[in-house]
């Protein structure tokens, strides 16, 4: 009896799905979605030539996607170098357990309401259910990206790889691109936004303390694949007192892992998170707005001050009897690997 009710609890669930999926479908028909395209096609004798390529088929490049069919700018391609469904960090290097951000914040919406992950997440589970939520899961927000790809049927190239950007006469931009794609390793474009998030800001960086002292088995940058299971039973140290050196502090720990130590410089940590108060004072929606000079401004303040763990992953990673201290004023100077225990 209970096998059953399990049963038609998931095709209950799976109906409301569908029924949102009706939903959003006739939300965009209101809003003449999909309309003719008003953007004169250009013509170069290389081949076709996208209005705008993305560069990034993360939140952002998905959102810049619907943004621009909005408006009727259709002749366009999002490239991601991920397989299709990994796209961006959350299924991949992210490793807290919850979304920082308050759940109640709308983003690539764009102002339609069944296409908010509230709206997801209430098909699936009811409006009580969104009422339990405190943060949204990490995982469950992945899936939500999933459904809005495939909802609005967005044109992605997954496995391309962005190598170089060429610019050609005219305003025209060559995209060198490697993957699994058998047509041309070359793609024209008149605008190519860069949705690349953390990764668009420069190469990951390891400490040469520890890049040129330790053996490559004995340390890893937070944003590789990581097994866990290895570090089962093992004392690490963690160097930063960022978000993700708890968020992977806490994992390590609920892996197994028998102690988890943060070093930090600073001489203490920040207890003011300065980015929190753009959830409430619209600046998140009129950011777009500001001059270069101000958003710049904007961002050196967020980083004069970092931005700490949220309280509940402070809290989380503390809970553990592994987690047994945080070195403040601990700056690393040098590294090597040492005996056994290593």
């Amino acid at each position: 009896m209970q096998g059953c009710h399990r049963v038609r609890k998931g095709m209950n669930a799976a109906m409301s799905l569908e029924e949102l999926n009706a939903r959003v479908r006739k939300d965009l028909a209101y809003i003449a979605f999909g309309g003719k395209d008003w953007v004169r096609p250009r013509v170069h004798p290389d081949g076709h030539v996208y209005d705008v390529v993305i560069v990034g088929a993360g939140q952002s490049g998905l959102g810049t996607a619907f943004g621009l069919l909005r408006e009727r700018v259709s002749n366009i391609l999002v490239i991601d170098e991920n397989a299709e469904g990994w796209e961006g960090p959350w299924a991949t290097y992210a490793r807290m357990v919850t979304l920082r951000t308050p759940k109640h914040l709308t983003s690539i919406d764009l102002g339609i309401p069944s296409l908010t992950f509230r709206s997801w997440w209430e098909s699936q589970h009811g409006e009580e259910g969104w009422e339990a939520v405190d943060k949204i899961p990490r995982g469950e927000w992945m899936e939500y990206l999933r459904w809005y790809r495939r909802i609005l049927a967005l044109p992605v190239r997954n496995d391309a790889r962005l190598k170089l950007i060429e610019p050609l006469p005219g305003g025209i931009h060559r995209l060198h691109v490697e993957g699994s794609e058998p047509s041309s390793p070359h793609l024209l474009a008149r605008k190519v936004v860069l949705a690349t998030g953390i990764q668009g800001g420069g190469e990951w960086h390891v400490p040469g303390i520890v890049a040129d002292n330790v053996s490559r088995s004995l340390y890893a940058h937070t944003s590789e694949p990581i097994d866990f299971s290895r570090l089962a039973g093992k004392r690490i140290a963690v160097l930063g007192g960022g978000a993700s050196a708890f968020d992977n502090a806490n994992h390590a720990l609920a892996q197994g892992a028998a102690a988890a130590h943060v070093f930090v410089r600073r001489s203490e940590l920040p207890r003011i998170n300065p980015i929190r108060q753009m959830e409430y004072s619209g600046m998140i929606e009129h950011f777009h707005i500001l001059s270069d000079e101000e958003k710049y401004e904007a961002m050196a303040h967020f980083f004069r001050h970092n931005q700490p763990p949220t309280n509940d992953t402070f809290q989380r990673a503390c809970a553990w009897p592994g987690f047994s201290s945080i070195w403040e004023r601990h700056g690393w100077l040098s590294g090597r690997r040492g005996g056994r225990r290593s």
